[in-house]
């Protein structure tokens, strides 16, 4: 898990490059990633994950 959290200066780019998880974006918002996916987050977003597979996300 990736308590949700915020970087009030700068984006965050997630690039999934295996498993899967719930990706919070804030404002009630989730998202399903999977490997292959790409989330970004703008500066000041609260975001956060949870892994939902069996494998590393």
């Amino acid at each position: 898990e990736i308590t949700a959290h915020v970087h009030p200066d700068g984006q965050d780019t997630w690039t999934v490059i295996s498993g899967e998880a719930e990706y919070y974006q804030g404002g009630g918002k989730v998202a399903h990633l999977k490997a292959g996916d790409i989330a970004i987050a703008k500066p000041g977003q609260v975001h956060g994950a949870l892994n939902t597979s069996p494998v590393p996300f």
